[in-house]
């Protein structure tokens, strides 16, 4: 059964004017009709795509009004023109990959919009997006993993999105100077902020450059100024369009780095700043126990870049870098070699390796 909840309102800033469509500023009392058997003259129909879950959508109507709307609905004998409908985004499922959509209706004609949500597979988290000042609402659009998409107006949090690279478009603001696109990588259970400083055309504003090191990394950071600007992100980032005055970065912590310290700077007109962080690997220890310990037996260690240690016996090797190393156990007179040998194994940033004979 076709089911109608939905409501009728006045056209505003929205994702379709992103699209570049030519909507109108009207409203209509015309409302969506559920019915079933459907009619026997021209519909169009609209599918929820989540099983067990009532998804919602946007459908904006040739005259340029908006029909919002979740579930399954109807709507019998439509006015001809151009249709689209936004998918909105549902936790833990992917939006449809053709997310706006858009369909031409002809009188008499039948056309049905469905949702094709997918659920995600893998690591999960939060998206926050902080447009500034609060007040003025900006319009943007989102953009992720798998053909991800969605649209809104100021500030909005996404629960449970899939966990990769997300690009914010900021739209403009009459007296404002547009900020450039944010753009950011969602990690596993952490939130990802995606913010914009809109500031007033003729004021003065800066440009800083961050670029923690190495950019296999994505290391997380986040940046305040003293008039309480703030950011957040991950990886290389240049951010436009800043107030003048004092910056402190912050870099984020990776399991088997060194952190790098924090740092401040004095935004200057005509002047950008740039902060760097390298993130140094930990060291790790190989911890190395043949067994019976009175033989002493001998052994040869090699690294995958080349390094070479020797020794017998017990030995604990600290300090060392990471990559695979292979050790190789010596003969000893009268006792039978360890087998296999050679054996390798990995070490870790930070982490300890241990080869041991039991």
């Amino acid at each position: 059964m076709l089911h109608n909840r939905n409501t009728q309102t006045t056209i505003t800033l929205t994702f379709f004017l992103f699209l570049g469509l030519t909507l109108l500023s009207c409203e209509t009392t015309e409302s969506p009709i559920a019915l079933d058997p459907p009619p026997t003259t021209g519909w169009l129909a609209i599918e929820s795509g989540v099983e067990g879950f009532e998804s919602a959508w946007l459908l904006a109507k040739p005259d340029g009004t908006e029909v919002h709307g979740h579930g399954d609905s109807l709507l019998a004998d439509p006015q001809p023109g151009e249709y689209w409908i936004l998918w909105e985004p549902v936790e833990e499922w992917n939006s449809p990959t053709l997310n706006p959509e858009n369909r031409t209706f002809t009188e008499g004609s039948t056309e049905t919009f469905s949702g094709p949500y997918a659920k995600i597979q893998g690591g999960m988290g939060d998206i926050a997006i902080r447009p500034e000042p609060t007040r003025i609402r900006p319009r943007w659009n989102l953009y992720g993993p798998d053909g991800f998409f969605a649209a809104g107006k100021g500030q909005r949090i996404l629960k449970r999105r899939g966990i990769g690279e997300y690009t914010v478009v900021w739209g403009s603001m009459e007296g404002f100077a547009t900020p450039p696109p944010a753009k950011s990588v969602l990690q596993e259970d952490a939130t990802l902020e995606l913010r914009a400083n809109y500031t007033p055309v003729g004021e003065s504003t800066g440009t800083i450059d961050i670029d923690p090191d190495p950019d296999m990394l994505q290391a997380p950071w986040q940046m305040e100024s003293d008039l309480g600007v703030r950011f957040s992100g991950s990886g290389d980032s240049t951010i436009t369009g800043l107030p003048l005055g004092q910056y402190a970065i912050v870099w984020g912590d990776l399991e088997g780095y060194v952190t790098p310290a924090p740092s401040e700077a004095t935004l200057e007109e005509g002047a950008p700043i740039q902060f760097i962080g390298t993130y140094e690997a930990s060291f790790g220890t190989v911890l190395i126990d043949p067994n019976p310990d009175s033989i002493q037996a001998p052994w040869q260690l090699e690294s995958d870049a080349g390094a070479m240690y020797t020794g017998a016996g017990d030995s604990t090797l600290v300090d060392l870098p990471p990559g695979v190393y292979t050790l190789t156990w010596g003969e000893v007179e009268g006792y039978e070699t360890p087998s296999p040998n050679p054996v390798s194994q990995e070490l870790g940033a930070g982490a300890s390796a241990m080869f041991v004979i039991d």
